[in-house]
């Protein structure tokens, strides 16, 4: 039986956490951690499961905590959405 990988913090000053103690449902699409039914999130377009945390990048089209690199002249480009079923705009 695998068991929810979250683990919950009261502060910064927390280092070690609260591991979550319930029963895993599922795997976070993005970083494949074990999640239960009260840590597990879906992406409304492409319905795959996430933990809170991928999912807010996920759902903003970001890679990673890192600031994008600006090419020269390129103006306020983004990373790619990692969403596979984003609907293009008509």
């Amino acid at each position: 039986m695998k068991y929810c990988q979250v683990v919950g913090v009261r502060n910064l000053a927390d280092a070690v956490g609260v591991h979550c103690t319930h029963e895993a449902i599922d795997l976070c699409f993005d970083c494949g951690i074990h999640v239960c039914a009260s840590h597990a999130e879906s992406c409304h377009i492409c319905k795959e499961t996430f933990c809170a945390t991928c999912l807010t990048f996920h759902q903003r089209g970001r890679l990673s905590l890192a600031k994008p690199v600006r090419n020269k002249g390129a103006e306020n480009e983004r990373p790619p959405n990692r969403c596979r079923a984003v609907a293009t705009p008509t």
